[in-house]
């Protein structure tokens, strides 16, 4: 078989969510045309949802040595970055993501995530009220950003942000609870 009939059958197996069976196919293709930039990033993606997040990056890291200005990809791997627990490598990646596509409020929201890991909280609600610049009808933005603001020890802020959340998603029976915590908090009682 050619390399793209191989990366069509690691499709198809992808598509049947027969993961193992798409990396191998995926594999193939990489070993008949070793720049198969696609190939590498389905690959990468198939490694990431069967828990591979360091092989993930590897390939991620091969798509990047193709083209290295695609702002998903740098996305890509920093997710599978935060899946190692490699903080500092993942906000490297979110932030180069963000600065070729700053449009792209999950960069935003995936840095914030990395951010609270090395508890940085005030980067973390910077990079969510980035996110709610770009879109101000995401509730569990809200509800992130309220919980960093907590971290701060902003109550009267938390308790604003959960507001929001609920205002948006008023099924969020979480955003009502931590909203009641936190004015119990706030001895705000009304």
């Amino acid at each position: 078989l050619s390399a793209e009939e191989y990366f069509n059958q690691g499709i198809e197996k992808f598509d049947l969510h027969e993961y193992s069976d798409a990396i191998k196919s995926f594999s193939k293709a990489i070993a008949i045309n070793i720049n198969f930039k696609n190939a590498y990033l389905n690959r990468g993606i198939a490694k990431v949802i069967t828990n591979d997040n360091e092989g993930a990056i590897a390939d991620f890291s091969k798509v990047l040595e193709i083209n290295p200005n695609d702002a998903t990809i740098y996305f890509a791997r920093g997710n599978a970055k935060l899946g190692i627990s490699d903080y500092k490598g993942a906000i490297d990646d979110f932030t180069t993501a963000i600065e070729i596509s700053p449009k792209e409020k999950d960069s935003y929201i995936s840095r914030a995530k990395a951010k609270e890991k090395v508890d940085d909280f005030d980067g973390a609600i910077s990079d969510y009220s980035k996110a709610l610049d770009i879109d101000p009808k995401d509730a569990s933005a809200y509800f992130e950003r309220a919980f960093m603001k907590l971290y701060v020890k902003d109550l009267a802020g938390a308790a604003n942000d959960f507001s929001k959340s609920i205002e948006i998603d008023p099924s969020s029976m979480e955003s009502f609870y931590n909203r009641g915590v936190t004015k119990y908090l706030l001895k705000d009682f009304d």
